[in-house]
């Protein structure tokens, strides 16, 4: 290593593994993964991070070598002896009402109703790195991304730095931020100055919404006779997707229809995705994916994609103890694809999607996914797809991101 004050060559040996080298997930493999199956949880096959102990109904879910914990105090306690004694560990942090838990630049804090996760010191740094200060903007993105002159070198990396971040956010507590992302950043190869002034809107939406983030309640749901919350019954899913057919026209994205899913456990997000995709097979010759000719179509296939994620779901929410419906509703707002899933319709316009066609229809002849139509403006999936106007954002956001005191 280069001495960063003199400048010199010097050597050095490495005596022991150092915290956070690529080896350590490895290392926490070979041992605690090990031994957590040997104290009697069962390791999820479909979610290898998961571990669930039936007879104690206790959930350990591990992340390289951090542990969260769901379950009576006495499991919590049984567990963390056994794992002070194998391992030295830290105390454990309890999660309290008016207690919070920075997990990742994620806050995760409870309440008397909920448990809440948001991000406003992740935000708030996040903005000074940008140096943002204008004025907060109700959306994120308001208009496509056109054509404009490069940025400089040094810019260029502030803009992949700031999307960087935006990819964090995104994919952790900020769903509103998914669409947004996406289109930022197809223009990490080559960042314009039109590019920089869609992440610095990105930066004012965030201004005024730094509180936002998502909750789910946490007692029973299921109503009773002495129940006057009006809250939904206890494990109540929702599925959603939607699709919009070639309506980037931005030079990079050559057409590619925008899909976009989402799915809800009592209100909060569980799975959500933004992606620009290509809907046609491609031929043997064809290096990618391209644009399809139909609207029907692209919501076709973003209803495929969104059965896949369903699927995969359910098949983690039994591995960690969770009721998942045996029937699963798919909300989609496009009647002809819904028409074309349930067999009620053929066009040889839509030949070249006959095996998708047929995985939807597999999964609806076995009552696994039934779908159903659900209008626009109550579709969140439409969040994912679409520069909305400031009013049907903030209608479809509201559905399940909520201010976090």
């Amino acid at each position: 290593m280069r001495d960063p004050y003199t400048k010199e060559m010097e050597l050095f040996e490495q005596s022991g593994p150092i915290y956070g080298e690529s080896s350590a997930p490895v290392r926490w493999e070979n041992t605690i993964a090990d031994w957590l199956q040997q104290v009697g949880f069962v390791r999820g096959e479909n979610e290898r991070s998961v571990f669930y102990h039936p007879t104690r109904d206790l959930l350990l879910l591990l992340y390289v070598d951090d542990c969260y914990l769901d379950g009576h105090d006495r499991d919590i306690r049984w567990i963390d002896q056994l794992m002070d004694k194998k391992f030295k560990c830290k105390e454990l942090e309890w999660l309290e009402e008016g207690s919070s838990i920075d997990f990742l630049g994620v806050d995760v804090s409870m309440n008397r109703g909920y448990v809440s996760m948001s991000m406003p010191r992740y935000v708030t740094k996040f903005l000074e790195l940008m140096n943002h200060g204008g004025t907060p903007s109700r959306v994120p993105l308001s208009k496509p991304i056109t054509h404009s002159e490069p940025l400089s070198p040094e810019q260029a990396t502030r803009f992949r730095a700031g999307v960087g971040c935006l990819n964090w956010m995104a994919h952790t507590v900020r769903p509103d931020l998914s669409y947004a992302h996406s289109r930022l950043s197809q223009h990490l190869h080559n960042p314009t100055e039109a590019a920089w002034q869609g992440l610095m809107q990105a930066c004012s939406y965030l201004q005024g919404t730094i509180q936002l983030g998502l909750r789910s309640p946490r007692w029973s749901l299921v109503p009773s006779s002495t129940d006057t919350t009006g809250w939904p019954e206890q494990h109540s899913w929702e599925f959603f997707c939607d699709s919009d057919h070639a309506g980037n026209d931005e030079v990079q994205n050559k057409r590619k229809s925008q899909w976009g899913g989402i799915a809800l456990l009592n209100g909060a997000p569980v799975v959500y995705q933004s992606k620009a995709v290509g809907v046609c097979m491609a031929m043997p010759k064809m290096k990618s994916t391209h644009t399809d000719f139909s609207s029907a179509a692209s919501e076709i296939y973003a209803a495929g994609n969104m059965t896949q994620e369903m699927l995969h779901m359910s098949y983690v929410a039994d591995e960690m103890g969770l009721k998942f419906p045996e029937t699963s509703m798919l909300q989609i707002d496009n009647k002809a694809a819904i028409s074309f899933a349930g067999g009620e319709t053929v066009s040889t316009k839509l030949r070249h999607i006959d095996v998708r066609q047929e995985w939807v229809h597999a999964l609806r002849d076995r009552d696994i996914i039934h779908p159903v139509h659900v209008p626009s403006k109550e579709n969140p999936a439409d969040f994912f797809t679409k520069i909305l106007t400031p009013q049907t954002f903030e209608y479809l956001r509201d559905r399940f991101m909520h201010p976090i005191p």
